[in-house]
């Protein structure tokens, strides 16, 4: 489960991840899942952001740069 919480500005302060396993999970791989999720790409990006580059540009393709996302 994944719980937003915002600041009073309404700007996202915090995230909690909840995972949930079933009954009878053992409780010795609890922290081999935490270590994992951790370890999440996206996670790892929200704690040390990228910079970000916004500008205004005129003509065909917007001005785009690097290389296009991959089609999922």
């Amino acid at each position: 489960m994944q719980r937003w919480h915002r600041s009073p500005e309404g700007r996202l302060a915090r995230i909690e991840l909840e995972i949930r396993v079933p009954e009878g999970f053992p409780e010795k791989y609890h922290a081999a899942l935490e270590r994992a999720a951790k370890m999440c790409t996206v996670k790892r990006t929200m704690d040390d952001p990228p910079e970000f580059e916004v500008r205004t540009v005129t003509g065909p393709g917007g001005g785009a740069r690097g290389p296009a996302l991959p089609s999922l």
